[in-house]
């Protein structure tokens, strides 16, 4: 209305300050730690996307890109075939979370690698890009995607939404928007578009439509950014308009006029950093599998031994684990009661551990009823600690049959921002993920690829790398 006061006016030109601060970012401005983090994230998702490609969810996507018969100019990871842009950005942005092996993030209470690698190698294979600018391409999406992440807050998450699709498929067409050279006002038509893309619910967790939501995110932000290159229209102001993103995703109005002045101050991969996984399951399991391996180690517990266990946690950090008793592998990696119950039985948890199979063993359905799982109650610091598993604490406590009571308390899970693996445990982990896909000599030059991408001319050797010496997909 006319003679209205603005009360926003940080907001007003959020979205165009968001694509002014994509056009203008120079590799010169990211501190060399953020390179280093960045190389690390790139190089385990490239692990966990080739450990996941025989998933069924995986196969399945690719089956359906490989009938389309699209033009053959970007690659899906760890096979000999190529198809568009859009498509590889899918299929192996679906391969890429799979396993739920893939790093994590506070701010996004996701996955933010995983949305927005698979565009940024799409469309840098297609359109010959430098290693440094997919480098930089990679850290401004990864950038969009945490801060408008923490400007939608926790109450997005809460609602149903997954984030590392939602948030995602625009974090994704900031990523390919840059690499298309698109100016400051094709940027803005961009993330428009892709935000017309943002779905994804939670209550999909535990079914293949969870890695798809992933893919989703990396084929809608390249398609987006390709429209926009090519004339398509969109409102500039998705963002902070009265019917756009924020309004309609339920953002906190107190953080949405920071997301523009607050990119690369500092930058997400730095502070507080991305989590790389230690267990390919969802990350609200892994303090209390720490604890819990801890106990196993230190007192030799085993299934025989446990009478009862009892797990104690923050309320945010249970939200994502909706499948206390799990049917398939699936769902287990959403089990909290399930990941534990393998930890005792078998000693560890890795990639084995979630095949139907291995859920529906008798000794796991008998031990499930004896695992209790609870948030911490109101009363206790820890009930007010966030989703996103970077506050409070992880209790374990163990009641043996002999009658001992054994417990642990996990503030940071090993991987975590707070408590980081070195570079060489992310290519030990890359190598064990590799390994039944690429021959070893492959695998060091992928290695060597990723740490040089900064210097590289093009992807061309980093792809030939990921290439297998087979024939077929």
């Amino acid at each position: 209305m006319p003679g209205r006061p603005n009360t926003n006016l940080a907001a007003v030109v959020l979205t165009r300050d968001v694509a002014e601060w994509l056009a203008d970012l120079c590799m010169d401005a990211v501190p060399a730690p953020t390179v280093e983090r960045a190389s690390a994230s790139i190089l385990d998702t490239l692990g966990v996307t080739l450990a996941g490609l025989d998933e069924p969810a995986a196969q399945i996507a690719a089956s359906l890109a490989a009938s389309d018969g699209a033009a053959q100019v970007a690659s899906r990871l760890g096979t000999s075939f190529a198809t568009s842009m859009e498509s590889a950005a899918f299929v192996n942005g679906v391969a890429g979370h799979a396993l739920d092996y893939d790093d994590v993030s506070y701010a996004v209470i996701g996955h933010p690698s995983v949305a927005v690698l698979p565009a940024a190698l799409a469309v840098g294979q297609a359109t010959g890009a430098s290693g440094s600018s997919v480098l930089a391409a990679y850290i401004a999406g990864v950038e969009v995607m945490a801060k408008l992440a923490r400007a939608m807050g926790e109450q997005h998450y809460l609602a149903g939404w997954h984030t590392t699709a939602t948030v995602g498929c625009i974090a994704s067409a900031a990523t390919a928007a840059r690499l298309l050279g698109l100016d400051v006002s094709r940027i803005q038509v961009a993330l428009a578009i892709a935000a017309s893309s943002a779905a994804g619910l939670r209550g999909n967790f535990g079914t293949m439509t969870k890695p798809y939501h992933a893919g989703h995110a990396g084929r809608s932000g390249v398609n987006a950014a390709r429209l926009a290159a090519a004339g398509f229209t969109a409102d500039p102001r998705v963002f902070e308009g009265p019917t756009g993103f924020f309004a309609a995703y339920g953002a906190d109005p107190a953080r949405t006029g920071l997301v523009g002045s607050g990119l690369g101050k500092p930058f997400e991969l730095e502070s507080p950093g991305l989590g790389i996984k230690r267990y390919p399951c969802c990350y609200g399991t892994h303090r209390a599998l720490d604890g819990m391996l801890s106990l196993i180690e230190q007192h030799g517990l085993g299934e025989p031994d446990v009478a009862h266990a009892t797990v104690s946690a923050p309320p945010g950090e249970l939200a994502p684990l909706i499948h206390p008793r799990p049917t398939s592998g699936l769902e287990g990696k959403f089990s909290m009661p399930y990941v534990l119950a393998a930890a005792l039985i078998d000693g560890t948890v890795g990639l084995a551990t979630f095949s139907d199979e291995m859920v529906s063993r008798e000794v796991i359905q008998t031990l499930l009823p004896r695992i209790d799982v609870h948030a911490f109650e109101p009363g206790e610091p820890e009930a007010a600690a966030g989703l996103a598993g970077g506050d409070g604490r992880v209790r374990v406590a163990v009641q043996t049959r002999a009658g001992n009571h054994v417990e642990a308390e996990v503030r940071y899970a090993r991987g975590a921002p707070e408590n980081p693996v070195a570079i060489h445990e992310v290519i030990d982990k890359f190598r064990d993920c590799a390994m039944g896909r690429l021959g070893r000599e492959q695998v060091n030059r992928t290695v060597e690829c990723v740490l040089g991408l900064q210097t590289a001319d093009s992807l061309s050797p980093l792809i030939d790398a990921l290439t297998p010496n087979i024939r077929g997909t």
